[in-house]
């Protein structure tokens, strides 16, 4: 069994395509076939112009958790 979480969602305009943008990260939680809990994280990228997701490579995006905030970076 797979379970999808939403981590986080951010809206924008990318100056350098001149689109508009979604973000949403996902925590992916599932168990393998002798029941360990596997945990990954996946981010993905909505372009309103083209009108699809897309999945970003892990190194372009990492999450900072401190004094309370967690903060989300994505660099593409």
């Amino acid at each position: 069994m797979v379970n999808v979480y939403f981590h986080s969602v951010g809206f924008g305009f990318d100056s350098v395509s001149n689109d508009f943008k979604a973000v949403r990260l996902l925590n992916v939680q599932s168990r393998s076939a002798s029941n360990l809990l596997h945990i990954s994280q996946e981010a993905e990228v909505y372009s309103v112009s083209s009108g699809s997701w897309r999945q970003l490579d892990p190194k372009f995006w990492e999450t900072n958790e401190g004094d309370g905030e967690d903060q989300e970076e994505v660099n593409q």
